[in-house]
């Protein structure tokens, strides 16, 4: 287990080196007249954010690996006690979806204003740090400093959501799951089974539980993940794809002069 983890680990960071030193290259194989007509700082941004494009791939492993986790679980408690096992899952996988509609735009919103936010932090701190002369000159620095500290209270004020709304999941995942093992005790009372027959259902399914409630929440923190980062993904890609179409276009220049 430990040696996956550091090869999934190890995959991840390679991933990484290789996806900001391609956009790096690709930036400073585009045109001058490029550079000239875009702020560096969004440039900077977008380099440093590649590891977000990592991270939803790292999301994607993680869910992928826990979904075949659930599945297995829930198909073992099905053929072993079907009825139950499927009010069960039933409830889980219902408060899910609950918690993931009324929450997926959020995410989304908090994930551009995020992006929005670091660009504009990075823009401010070089144009200070690139003026500190001149803003000296002319008793500048608060109102620079007052422009970084709005944007920078922005991208924290989208951390502490974002923290808050993981808090919450989890909370709901465990009341769901008290909910979900007193509705099944209830069930297995009213097919008046006796103590021999409830102790190794409660047993099987308190077992069901524990290994699920990890999978579960890991699977939420996967979604929520991909969700809040989706709208920085869809810019690197496109920031990806758009430097290698223009040195694919400055290629085919150079071959016809």
């Amino acid at each position: 287990l430990i040696y996956l983890s550091w090869k999934q680990a190890n995959f991840i960071k390679e991933l990484n080196k290789y996806w900001s030193s391609k956009l790096f290259l690709g930036y400073l194989n585009l045109p001058y007249s490029f550079h000239l007509q875009t702020n560096s700082a969004y440039l900077l941004r977008n380099v440093n954010q590649t590891n977000t494009l990592i991270n939803g791939i790292d999301s994607s492993i993680i869910l992928f690996t826990e979904l075949l986790v659930v599945a297995g679980i829930s198909l073992l408690l099905l053929i072993i006690r079907p009825m139950e096992a499927l009010v069960i899952i039933t409830l889980l996988s219902l408060s899910s979806y609950i918690v993931h509609f009324y929450t997926k735009e959020h995410l989304l919103n908090w994930g551009n204003q995020r992006h929005f936010y670091n660009g504009q932090k990075i823009k401010h701190m070089q144009q200070g740090f690139g003026a500190v002369r001149d803003l000296k000159i002319l008793g500048a620095e608060k109102n620079f400093s007052e422009k970084f500290s709005f944007h920078q209270e922005g991208s924290l004020r989208v951390d502490r959501n974002q923290t808050v709304l993981q808090s919450f999941k989890r909370g709901w995942l465990e009341l769901v799951v008290v909910i979900a093992m007193s509705l099944l005790l209830l069930i297995i009372m009213t097919k008046n089974n006796s103590s021999v027959n409830i102790i190794p259902t409660i047993g099987l399914f308190a077992a069901a539980a524990f290994r699920l409630m990890p999978s579960v929440s890991r699977i939420l923190f996967a979604v929520h993940r991909l969700r809040l980062d989706l709208p920085i993904v869809s810019i690197i890609y496109e920031e990806l794809t758009k430097t290698i179409q223009q040195r694919t276009f400055s290629d085919q220049n150079r071959i016809l002069s």
